[in-house]
């Protein structure tokens, strides 16, 4: 049986086809568990292969308590967060922060560096003063657009402390382009480690934001198609993270022009360079694992590839010490036109979505 839903409950720009799963005599009966959350202004969602029902159900109410514990942690928008006493604080004195939190924020500086500042999680005054953090279709202050101040290099990670600091006052954090991942990176740790480990599943945050683990039934991997046109690219992927970046999903209108919510660190303007960019980034020990930083990577490299645009081909990229694999890059610069694939291009598969593969088809914002 084929079934198609328009997101796994109705609610996203998604489409998957699950294959027919007879096992073979003597096989266990292998059935599908769906699980959903609300959680950072988004719609995390979960499909778990598996032969015990009761167990992937545990499991992933597990993971959803880590993605809200995970919210609460990183929350720009909750003043009890960790993150807001980090942007109240540390302009005054280093604060510490959890290992987990520290990680996160040592990724974030190492892909700052690694794209030459085309990611940069200080850009909070900056969003501000363009006007996405307000009701009104103007920035809010055109005069603070000039004395905004962002900058990773303003953000002292000190690791023997497990502290963080801001070199100046004013300073930021956001973890809008990256924390969504790191719950994705949280909720697969739980499940691969309760009560002997989901082996199989699929979990994505709002469509952008994926993290597979083995494959569907009958099937050796993953496929995900990057648009919804009938040449997108098809990525076909297990143990491996899927971020996809696009400027449509918050605009503004200013003046004449529409701007989109994602901006560039390096010149503080709207990013113009692409439309759509995803990044795929494979695990380095999957399955059974720690916490990785899989689907945060991911996150992380698909905004700055956005903004680099076609000069992400011209970057040496160095994966970090956690991770022997490079990001693989999906790349199209304008609405309706070809994608550029730069790295790993066995992950690429055809033009065509093969209908008896289980698949998600990625519908950008509009």
């Amino acid at each position: 049986m084929q079934t198609g839903q328009r997101g796994l409950f109705g609610a996203l720009p998604i489409f998957m086809v699950i294959p027919d799963s007879t096992p073979s005599p003597g096989d266990p009966v292998r059935v599908a568990v769906h699980a959903a959350c609300e959680a950072m202004r988004t719609r995390f969602e979960f499909v778990l292969w598996g032969s015990d029902r009761a167990h992937l159900t545990a499991a992933a109410e597990e993971a959803i308590e880590e993605i809200h514990a995970c919210e609460a942690r990183l929350s720009l928008f909750q003043p009890g967060s960790l993150i807001s006493l980090v942007n109240r604080e540390a302009a005054l004195r280093p604060v510490v922060i959890d290992p987990q939190t520290f990680a996160l924020l040592e990724l974030a500086q190492d892909v700052h560096h690694q794209s030459g500042g085309a990611f940069d999680i200080t850009i909070g005054p900056l969003m501000r003063a363009w006007g996405f953090r307000g009701q009104e279709g103007e920035p809010q202050n055109p005069l603070s657009l000039q004395t905004a101040k962002w900058g990773m290099h303003q953000v002292i990670l000190d690791r023997r402390t497990c502290t963080v600091r801001f070199a100046n006052e004013g300073m930021e954090l956001d973890l809008g382009a990256i924390g969504k991942g790191h719950a994705l990176d949280l909720a697969m740790a739980c499940l691969t480690a309760a009560g002997g480990g989901v082996k199989d599943a699929l979990i994505h945050a709002g469509t952008s934001s994926i993290l597979a683990i083995g494959s569907p039934p009958g099937e050796d991997c993953w496929r995900i198609a990057l648009g919804p046109e009938p040449d997108s690219p098809i990525v076909s992927f297990r143990n491996a993270a899927l971020g996809i970046s696009a400027p449509r999903g918050r605009t503004l209108q200013v003046g004449d022009n529409e701007i989109g919510h994602i901006l560039d660190p390096r010149t503080g303007k709207p990013c113009t360079s692409a439309n759509t960019a995803a990044a795929i980034y494979p695990s380095v020990a999957p399955g059974f694992r720690p916490v990785s930083a899989d689907a945060a990577a991911a996150d992380a490299w698909s905004t700055a590839a956005l903004v680099l645009g076609t000069d992400l081909s011209n970057r040496n990229f160095q994966p970090p010490p956690s991770n022997a694999s490079h990001p693989t890059f999906f790349l199209q610069t304008f609405r309706n036109g070809p994608w550029e694939i730069i790295g790993d291009r066995n992950y690429a598969h055809g033009s065509h979505i093969p209908s008896a593969n289980t698949h998600l088809s990625i519908c950008p914002p509009e």
